[in-house]
């Protein structure tokens, strides 16, 4: 087997160090949210996001070794995270896969540019990282559902504009049926999110509680 690099694979490395070391900005430069969306959309505009995701939807369909590649050389040069990495890891790939042809108008475009911000909601105080034991209550009430809860150490809830959330849709079955996916606005009346103060000082991490939250059931994923 040989593992060595081809000639473009060798090129497309030279390329993506060159462009990193010419532009990977200061880590203080990028603690507000308006220098983290504007490096975001920079790497964007460079290719350099959602390297897997199809070209249809904005992303840079790289092969599985460029993407090998590009992630090496993000590291190599300690280049900041985009602050919607969420969104790009699993938001993204699950609405591409699973949602409707309107969710997929509505939401994809606007997480490799930033101009929405994704929280992803599933850890709660009473079951952890156990997503089957999930509590919180989605509740079908004609074309709404009204959703009740607590999810904890949602990381960015506080500048997030939507959330990816793990909701209990039924109780009927084994614990791990009846769980959905709601794509809820964080403008939505009766959420409330708490920041949690963390050692260093950080607050990246937060409570959120739900609170009759009307979310259309059409976005249900």
């Amino acid at each position: 087997m040989d593992l060595s690099f081809t000639p473009e694979e060798d090129a497309f490395r030279a390329r993506i160090r060159a462009w990193l070391e010419a532009n990977v900005p200061s880590h203080d430069s990028v603690k507000s949210l308006d220098g983290a969306r504007a490096w975001q959309r920079k790497m964007h505009d460079a290719g350099l996001l959602g390297a897997a995701w199809p070209k249809e939807y904005g992303g840079a369909g790289l092969s599985d070794m460029e993407q090998a590649i590009l992630n090496e050389e993000i590291a190599r040069a300690r280049a900041p995270q985009p602050i919607n990495n969420m969104a790009i890891w699993w938001v993204g790939p699950a609405i591409m896969r699973y949602g409707t042809e309107d969710q997929k108008k509505r939401f994809i475009p606007k997480i490799l540019t930033c101009e929405e911000i994704w929280a992803t909601g599933y850890s709660e105080p009473s079951s952890g990282s156990d997503m089957a034991a999930a509590k919180t209550r989605a509740v079908r009430d004609g074309d709404f559902y009204v959703v009740n809860g607590q999810k904890v150490w949602t990381t960015f809830a506080h500048i997030s504009d939507w959330y990816f959330i793990l909701v209990r849709t039924s109780t009927e079955g084994p614990k791990w049926a009846g769980l959905s996916l709601l794509l809820i606005d964080m403008k939505s009346p009766g959420i409330t999110v708490k920041p949690i103060r963390q050692i260093d000082g950080g607050s990246e991490f937060n409570e959120v509680f739900l609170s009759d939250v009307r979310v259309p059931a059409q976005n249900l994923l």
